[in-house]
């Protein structure tokens, strides 16, 4: 199948009836999307986000946006640039650069893959940035696993930014089709590979709905402040680096 050429740049609005869930590290807002087995047991697998990280002086800060059981996809400020996590010590660093691009304040599609077998094989792990690869930095793996948990989005170091839409598969996307994905965002490829979809357009609540088919629903934590709710203007989320 062909998905077309190389979008110039991203949507100049996601649709989404505008809405968004906005994260503040302060808060330590986070949403829980429990632990079904199609969540924590993945194999290979993608990580698709739509994001828009706050800028503000945290040199150290990772913003932690999806954490499974597998490796936890990390997008750090810190001065390794954005990483794979699968347990003690078991680290993909990605291109700095990536982080630079990533604090600008800007709308920008994430995507992570990995095709192990295992929780700890993160060698042929990828990044993708606004659907241009990250080249990889360094790799440290000691065999150190993690326990299957819970899936977290925003949760342990804390997310500061917004978030319009996520999505995982249960696979390896292609580079066509995540090109694909990022302006079709309504029509995403493989459906029947996706085991959580989060559009976020729910607009109020304690939770966001799945819309996979899978029932992973996330629930807004901690209850008394979760994460907000932000009806975002079209010409907020318009693409900044058209060429």
């Amino acid at each position: 199948m062909s998905y077309g050429a190389v979008p110039k740049g991203n949507p100049r609005s996601l649709g989404f009836e505008r809405y968004a869930l906005r994260f503040d590290h302060a808060l330590s807002q986070y949403i829980d999307c429990g632990k079904d087995p199609s969540l924590i047991n993945l194999t290979a697998y993608s990580v698709e986000a739509f994001v828009k990280l706050k800028v503000q002086n945290y040199p150290g800060l990772i913003n932690w946006v999806v954490g499974l059981n597998r490796p936890g996809v990390y997008l750090c400020w810190g001065p390794h640039g954005p990483m794979f996590y699968a347990g003690t010590n078991n680290l993909r660093y990605f291109d700095g650069s990536a982080a630079d691009i990533l604090r600008d304040g800007a709308l920008h599609h994430v995507v992570f893959t990995i095709p192990g077998s295992n929780q700890l094989d993160i060698e042929d792990s990828k990044m993708y940035l606004d659907d241009s690869p990250v080249a990889v930095d360094s790799t440290v793996s000691t065999g150190v696993p993690l326990a299957k948990v819970n899936l977290y989005i925003g949760k342990y170091d804390y997310l500061d930014g917004l978030i319009p839409l996520l999505r995982i598969y249960d696979g390896v996307l292609t580079l066509d089709e995540i090109r694909w994905n990022r302006l079709n965002y309504h029509n995403p490829v493989r459906r029947d590979k996706l085991v959580l979809w989060l559009p976020m357009e729910e607009g109020a609540g304690l939770t966001t709905i799945d819309r996979s088919g899978h029932g992973n629903n996330g629930s807004l934590l901690p209850a008394a402040t979760p994460p907000t709710w932000e009806q975002v203007r079209q010409y907020e989320l318009r693409a900044q680096t058209e060429h």
